[in-house]
């Protein structure tokens, strides 16, 4: 067997396990944010908690759940064009739930920009 065989054969084991291994609950545990968790913080109050445990998820794929809460910890913070851009990223990625539509004319209202909360 050469030396070229060998890398070949060394590479159809090892993609299969790294596949794996990026697929496994651990791993998937440490690169996403618990929904529900991100709720629970919102109801304490917990905005920038949001916006740090939210980030570097958010630049690593951008999510309309997360671009969501990340919009409301904003409008907690009395941030509202972060909030609009939030709620306006969470529509372009998912244009069919109304929350965003409506979160979002909250943060146009609460901004003073009435006409593009309609």
């Amino acid at each position: 067997m050469t030396r070229k065989d060998l890398c070949f054969c060394f590479s159809l084991v090892s993609l299969p396990m790294m596949i794996l291994s990026l697929t496994s609950p651990t791993y998937a545990q440490d690169h996403r944010v618990d929904v529900q968790k991100l709720k629970t913080m919102i109801d304490k109050a917990k905005y920038e908690e949001v916006i740090k445990l939210t980030s570097p998820l958010q630049a690593a794929a951008p999510n309309s759940k997360i671009q969501f809460y990340r919009g409301l910890a904003y409008s907690g913070l009395a941030k509202f064009p972060k909030a609009v851009k939030e709620f306006s990223d969470a529509i372009l990625s998912d244009p069919s739930n109304p929350d965003y539509y409506f979160h979002r004319g909250l943060a146009f209202t609460k901004n003073g920009q009435v006409h593009e909360a309609v």
